[in-house]
């Protein structure tokens, strides 16, 4: 009988043997499943905060679209907007037509004889153009020929974010007496 009972014994130590490799094997299993879970929630957690920073700079360029988008409309409206002159010596005349464009760094006026007047600037640094330069030919003054000027010149300092420095004295009062200019006037 001391056969079967030692048999016994060694299967059951075999049984206990298998039983604590087995609990090995299941706890590095754990382990490495933990393991994995811990680096696969870290990689969620980075792609989370990948996709909200790519939220937030898509609508942040959604947004610098837009205005750009409505800066680009309006500065369209006003290069093609013509506008009329009183000419009370010849009120039955047709009425002139005027043309603005940019000009390297400025814009112009034309006029049906030419030139009519003129606003450049010179760029300081990245961000500051100094506005150095308003001329209206003598038979235009006071027409707002300048006034249409100042306002492409800052419209185009707001679309590209700049200020301006006020280095002519018809920008320096123009830019004193409208707060219209607050926003781009480096002062």
């Amino acid at each position: 009988m001391k056969k079967p009972i030692q048999e016994l014994q060694e299967n059951i130590n075999d049984i206990k043997q298998a039983t604590d490799t087995m609990k090995t094997e299941i706890q590095t299993t754990v382990e490495l499943a933990k393991q994995s879970a811990d680096q696969i929630k870290h990689v969620l957690g980075e792609l989370r905060e990948s996709r909200e920073g790519l939220s937030a700079s898509m609508e942040e360029g959604k947004a610098n679209v837009n205005e750009l988008r409505e800066q680009t409309r309006s500065d369209m409206r006003e290069l093609r907007e013509t506008f009329q002159t009183d000419e009370p010596a010849n009120a039955d005349a047709k009425a002139e037509r005027f043309e603005l464009v940019k000009e390297g760094n400025g814009f112009v006026i034309y006029g049906r004889e030419g030139l009519v007047g003129e606003i450049t600037y010179t760029p300081i640094d990245e961000h500051t153009w100094a506005a150095d330069h308003t001329y209206v030919t003598p038979e235009y003054r006071g027409r707002d020929i300048a006034q249409r000027l100042l306002q492409r010149l800052a419209s185009a300092a707001r679309l590209e974010h700049k200020k301006i420095v006020p280095a002519c004295s018809y920008v320096q009062a123009q830019f004193r007496r409208n707060v219209e200019y607050a926003d781009v006037w480096q002062r």
